[in-house]
């Protein structure tokens, strides 16, 4: 242990400050911001004190030194860093006052949507009818499409009418939890509106973000002057500049399935091929101590510049964090421990904006480049390639399937799915990549000789198309993405626990690890057994929360049918984004193409022992008797009143679904009346779960 702590110091140091981080994020203001602060003085002074008072060999050694005063202070430290960012509890925020417009910067540009142009901002202050007051926090701006002759750009100061709503939790189980999504990037509200916006000036809060964008224009066009293939285009875009706003569906789909995805999001895989051409040109000007820290800052400075432009994502952050340290070492002459420049990188981007901690992206580059960097050099070691070309390619390979065991755990959790062949499809795309980023850097330092871009603009061009040609095919390939994985997080630690003892029992041959590794997969495969017996145990009917569609789910037995307006059984991304999660989680498949719940009468079904009504109108004729019904549901604004029911229906409990808008359930509601039904609202409620 003690060996383990003095080899990776900075490791336990980051792992507490991580632990505050969490603590926040997961529990809240515990404490508030002055005892946070208070505390964390109080442990880090008594910290410096024993560390002068007894020997550095004593301190360090000695354990419970760590463990009474540095880790409590690093915890501290994380917990209070996180109170520090959080806007959300401001007193200052702009939820805590009513007004009647807001001042706010454009800190993200317009994105077009399929339906509206989306906009974050920065709100600067507040109208409250005769007075501009200062207030802070960010929100997501959204206007239609016909408004785009008012192109906002970085900087941007506009005026807009209006109060922000705040974000809805998920109205469906499982659903993605987008308010908590954004609520990590300090955004908590939205608002939809047609009203003209008033832009008012612009005044960048980053002088060097503004230029960032101004490039990053510029070179789009660059591309897009001599890159003439549309896909070839848009892929280039993403995978040289970071910018994924016009990568088209069905890109997306095919690299995804082919395990290739995270070439078309800037990583440290980019970041290392820039910090690799540029260390070829400097490496030879390394003699004189002068000359090697002019070369390292340059190179430095380089790696951030690239960062920058394409967008700093949390993986090349942390990559261009991890060069940073790599060259500063080198410079000084100083060996470097991988796991402690990997430890200093997280720390100090933990320590810049403590929620990008809960950002996948964040999780799914350290665990890769952990992998990596323990795992590759054991699976190499498999197999000695009988020349140095084929041994290119093994190490490639076992590169990927390094990578891809370190994050498959959290990739799953997170996305459900699993692309089987990627180990086709990164000996080509990887490789390729490396030379379409090549071209890319070429361009951008000889834009302004043509010959010399419209050359290189047709070798990426041509190189991209031939990689489509491949990922599209694997994308064909039987069987080649593994979909509607379900793993609850618990479920993610025990797979995690099972590679890692397997790996050490891999490793050390010790019957201990191989106990500890069955033990977990016992664990893993009794926890989901668990959940789909919990999930399935009794009869269930679900009526989910879609706007502008009807959505029915009866689960019983293990078995699914299903019934989904004309319009979502079209919509594969609404069923994937409302319905899927809770199909899963019941071990069902995540989306269907024809219904399968079918009725035994124009709109009347037969779910288990109870009869299911469906109306959008009332019938023509009124019945003798009322028609007895368990269940109604209420389309398209079926009703006037409520009291139209009654002499067509006897109903236990009448449904309004997500055809009907909220204002229209809302008014009906507020009549007078009590009436021998309970009345449900998918927009009140959420999706309906009844068991029967």
């Amino acid at each position: 242990m003690i060996r383990f702590w003095n080899e990776f110091p900075f490791l336990r140091y980051t792992l507490f400050l991580a632990a505050g981080v969490l603590l926040y994020i997961e529990l809240g203001p515990l404490i508030d911001k002055a005892t946070a602060l208070l505390l964390t003085s109080i442990f880090f002074l008594l910290t410096l004190l024993f560390r002068f008072a007894i020997s550095p060999r004593t301190f360090y050694e000695k354990s419970y030194w760590l463990i009474v005063f540095v880790f409590p202070f690093f915890s501290l430290l994380g917990f209070l860093r996180t109170v520090q960012v959080d806007e959300f509890r401001d007193p200052r925020h702009f939820q805590n006052f009513e007004f009647e417009a807001y001042l706010a910067t454009v800190i993200e540009p317009d994105v077009y949507t399929k339906k509206s142009i989306k906009t974050v901002l920065e709100v600067q202050g507040i109208w409250t009818g005769d007075s501009l007051r200062p207030a802070v926090g960010q929100l997501i701006h959204y206007r239609p499409q016909s408004m785009d002759s008012l192109k906002l750009i970085y900087g941007d100061q506009v005026m807009i009418k209006g109060q922000p709503q705040a974000l809805s939790e998920p109205a469906n189980p499982g659903e993605f939890n987008y308010k908590r999504f954004l609520s990590f990037s300090q955004i908590y509200h939205q608002q939809f509106t047609r009203d003209p916006i008033l832009l008012v000036g612009h005044k960048p809060s980053n002088a060097l973000i503004a230029q960032a964008y101004l490039w990053r224009e510029k070179l789009t066009q660059l591309l897009k002057t001599n890159i003439h293939r549309e896909q070839s285009y848009q892929i280039a875009k993403a995978l040289i500049l970071g910018q994924k706003d016009e990568l088209q569906d069905e890109v997306s789909a095919a690299y995804a399935a082919a395990g290739a995805m995270h070439v078309l999001a800037v990583s440290g895989l980019h970041v290392g091929i820039v910090y690799g051409i540029f260390w070829l040109v400097l490496k030879r000007f390394q003699r004189k101590r002068w000359v090697r820290y002019a070369s390292a800052a340059l190179l430095v400075l380089i790696l951030w510049a690239f960062a920058l432009l394409t967008g700093l994502s949390p993986s090349v952050m942390r990559a261009a964090t991890m060069f940073s340290a790599i060259i500063i070492a080198q410079a000084i002459a100083r060996k470097t421990n991988i796991y402690n420049v990997l430890s200093i990188s997280a720390f100090i981007l933990i320590m810049a904006n403590p929620y990008i901690l809960v950002s996948v992206g964040f999780q799914l580059s350290y665990l890769a480049v952990v992998g990596i960097v323990y795992l590759q050099p054991l699976i190499k070691k498999w197999w000695m390639p009988p020349n140095r070309l084929i041994g290119y390619f093994w190490e490639l390979t076992a590169v990927s399937l390094a990578a891809q065991i370190a994050t498959a755990p959290v990739s799953m959790h997170y996305f459900h799915q699993f692309p089987v062949y990627f180990l086709v499809s990164n000996l080509i795309v990887i490789p390729a990549a490396g030379l379409i980023l090549y071209g890319g850097v070429l361009m951008i330092l000889f834009q302004g000789v043509p010959l010399i871009t419209t050359a290189v603009g047709w070798c990426i061009d041509t190189t991209i198309w031939l990689v489509n040609v491949v990922v599209f095919w694997v994308e064909s390939l039987p069987m080649s993405l593994l979909t509607d994985i379900y793993l609850s997080i618990t479920n993610t630690y025990f797979l995690y626990f099972f590679i890692i003892f397997f790996i050490l029992f891999w490793q050390r041959k010790s019957f201990n690890w191989l106990i500890a590794c069955a033990l977990s997969l016992f664990i893993l495969i009794g926890q989901r057994a668990y959940e789909l017996w919990r999930y399935n145990e009794r009869e269930k009917l679900v009526i989910y929360h879609v706007n502008g569609a009807t959505a029915l789910d009866h689960f019983n037995e293990g078995k699914l049918s299903t019934w989904l307006s004309d319009e979502l059984l079209l919509d594969r991304d609404r069923q994937v984004f409302h319905i899927r999660p809770n199909r899963i989680r019941h071990g069902m498949n995540g989306v269907n193409l024809s219904n399968s719940l079918l009725p035994i009468s124009e709109g009347l079904f037969r779910v288990g022992d109870r009869f299911v009504g469906m109306i959008s109108d009332l019938p023509s004729t009124v019945p003798e008797n009322p028609v007895p019904v368990d269940i109604l549901i209420i389309q398209d604004r079926g009703l006037d009143d409520l009291s139209d029911l009654l002499p067509y229906f006897e109903v236990n409990t009448l449904i309004f679904d997500g055809t009907n808008p909220s204002w229209y359930v809302d008014q009906l509601l507020a009549e007078d009346g009590a009436y021998p039904f309970e009345v449900i609202s998918v927009h009140e409620s959420g999706a309906i779960a009844l068991t029967f």
